[in-house]
């Protein structure tokens, strides 16, 4: 391989990671509309933080309501403030975390 077939190559999977990134991103948008599924939620416990979670927070309505996100990397064990770190990069506790009730909301791809 030489420099310019290189560059060719590096061009043309940049435009499928930009396609990959942008399908990813409305199926994001669209899950974001979701309401909790109330009747199969159950408040998180410690032993059910792991990667790959969904775990859902209730805020005030005036604040935005119920929202979820996917534990990316698990921090403090049982910690109400600081349990995990969140794909959105930010720290969250147990307190006031529920999970699905049927896995402990564990993805399936996981």
């Amino acid at each position: 391989m030489n420099p310019i077939e290189f560059v060719k190559i590096e061009a043309e999977q940049r435009l499928i990671i930009a396609a990959a990134q942008d399908a990813i991103a409305a199926a994001r948008q669209n899950a974001d509309r979701a309401k909790p599924p109330k009747k199969q939620l159950r408040r998180a416990r410690a032993d059910d933080i792991r990667t790959g979670l969904i775990v859902w927070h209730e805020r005030p309505a005036e604040h935005g309501g119920w929202y979820w996100h996917v534990v990316a990397k698990p921090m403090h064990y049982g910690d109400a403030f600081k349990a995990y770190c969140a794909d959105d990069g930010c720290r969250y506790g147990l307190r006031g975390a529920w999970v699905y009730a049927y896995n402990g909301g564990l993805c399936e791809c996981h």
